[in-house]
């Protein structure tokens, strides 16, 4: 999935590069009746992949680690559906992520994770000219890693990552089997073993939309 993702985003980036002012023409025709306080039906399928970049340091003391990695979401925006043929044959667009309604707000953001996280960078959108919508996290997490094994000569920790949503959509989570580790960067202090990822969700009485909580968890051994 990784590489489909890098391919597209390359492909961006080469079709704005090309067509220069038309993407302004385009953005401005999609977005002077936009409403991004709206989803863009009434329940969105919105396809969630976490992607495991790599591990920037354990420390067995403090039982933490450092983690590096994409979310990336997918889904379709009928409102951002426009004719390349108008527009010189400009197919695709990179907008700012506050542009346009996405599945993640400002306050997830900032605050969705259990652990401690960052975003990186001012996330970007890209969207295809069907209303395709790609849209890309990049994060780094210090989250808990404990011993995992009980033999004396092996050390292996799991890395716990918990992220919270609270979510109206049924359909948000609904391809996560595990991560994506494609593009994983080895480090030469510690092997990676394992990892997994799944989504539980929790309803109130109170309440009608699901609380969701995407687990993760990577398992690494200690090479010296």
């Amino acid at each position: 999935m990784s590489q489909i993702l890098l391919t597209i985003l390359v492909l961006v980036t080469l079709n704005v590069t090309c067509q220069g002012d038309r993407t302004s023409d385009v953005t401005n025709q999609l977005l002077s009746t936009y409403d991004r306080r709206f989803p863009p039906s009434a329940d969105p399928v919105i396809y969630l992949q976490p992607h495991l970049l790599r591990v920037i340091n354990l420390n067995n003391n403090r039982m933490s680690g450092t983690i590096e990695q994409n979310l990336f979401y997918t889904w379709n925006d009928e409102r951002l559906v426009w004719n390349p043929e108008d527009f010189d044959g400009i197919r695709s667009f990179t907008i700012n992520y506050n542009d346009i309604w996405t599945p993640v707000t400002d306050v997830e953001l900032k605050y969705g994770s259990e652990n401690r996280a960052s975003s990186l960078v001012e996330p970007k959108a890209s969207v295809f000219y069907e209303g395709t919508v790609y849209f890309t996290l990049h994060v780094i997490s210090t989250v808990p890693c404990l011993p995992s094994s009980q033999e004396k000569m092996v050390q292996n920790y799991k890395c716990t990552l918990l992220y919270t949503f609270v979510n109206y959509y049924e359909q948000l989570f609904a391809e996560i089997d595990n991560y994506d580790i494609y593009d994983y960067l080895p480090n030469t202090n510690y092997h990676l073993l394992d990892t997994s990822a799944n989504v539980t969700a929790v309803s109130y009485p109170c309440c009608p939309e699901k609380y969701y909580t995407l687990n993760m968890t990577i398992t690494l051994t200690w090479l010296n």
